[in-house]
């Protein structure tokens, strides 16, 4: 990844680690598709920062999926307060947009 964490500019997002994974994805790709595989020096120790970068990328993807779930619940708990306020108060007109405005 290209970004530093200490960067405010920088933003990690799905599409982003997607990328990434398809940049590692292509170089390794361009690496076996000769006829015959030679190994190279420094090829084990590429292997071992190859892992270690899928590690991170897997640890950030899980935080991610985490802050969306929470966002997600927030979301289903506004929308069940609407519901029951709506519940509770037949006779108004509801509009989701109506409990933000006040």
């Amino acid at each position: 990844m290209n970004g530093r964490a200490g960067n405010d500019d920088f933003v990690i997002s799905r599409n982003r680690l997607l990328r990434d994974i398809a940049d590692l994805d292509a170089e390794l790709k361009d690496r076996l598709k000769g006829k015959r595989f030679r190994p190279q020096e420094g090829d084990m120790i590429k292997i071992q920062y190859i892992k270690t970068r899928l590690v991170a990328m897997r640890l950030i993807n899980d935080v991610l999926k985490e802050i969306e779930l929470s966002d997600l619940e927030k979301e289903v708990i506004e929308l069940r307060e609407l519901i029951l306020k709506q519940q509770q108060n037949p006779g108004q007109p509801w509009h989701p947009g109506i409990e933000a405005i006040q």
